[in-house]
């Protein structure tokens, strides 16, 4: 992410939190211009980090089982855009990963309605999800 807002010229404003000194009483265009500049830089920065938190919810909505994949890959594939969402901050909850997975190929239809019978999946972990989904695969 520093690289990026660095290709941007933004990470200056994000390390030093968008502080910018005021205009002088008599500030020249130049002055006038680079100090409109330096304050907007911090917004651009905001909606850089934005843009990439929607982008990474979309690609995790999207998200589906592949037709050969097994069930911890696509489990490891969701875990870790959510993870990479959790860096700017953004709260996805395990139980979201859960409702994502219950979303599976009809080969695991029976298997989610039996755990669905048999259990309060909004309490049920990742781990013990994957595991009991394995038993299938």
């Amino acid at each position: 992410m520093t690289t990026y807002l660095l290709s941007f010229d933004l990470w200056k404003a994000v390390e030093e939190d968008g502080e910018v000194p005021t205009l002088s009483a008599n500030p020249t265009l130049a002055q006038i211009k680079n100090y409109n500049e330096e304050n907007v830089k911090k917004f651009k920065a905001i909606n850089a980090l934005l843009m990439q938190v929607l982008n990474l919810k979309g690609e995790f909505e999207i998200q589906k089982m592949r037709e050969l994949e097994g069930i911890k890959d696509y489990v490891d594939r969701l875990t870790s855009i959510a993870n990479r969402i959790r860096l700017f901050g953004e709260n996805v909850s395990d139980n979201r990963i859960v409702e994502k997975v219950e979303s599976l190929p009809k080969k695991f239809e029976s298997k989610i309605s039996s755990l669905q019978d048999s259990k309060d999946l909004s309490k049920i972990s990742v781990n013990d999800l994957v595991n009991a989904l394995q038993a299938v695969e």
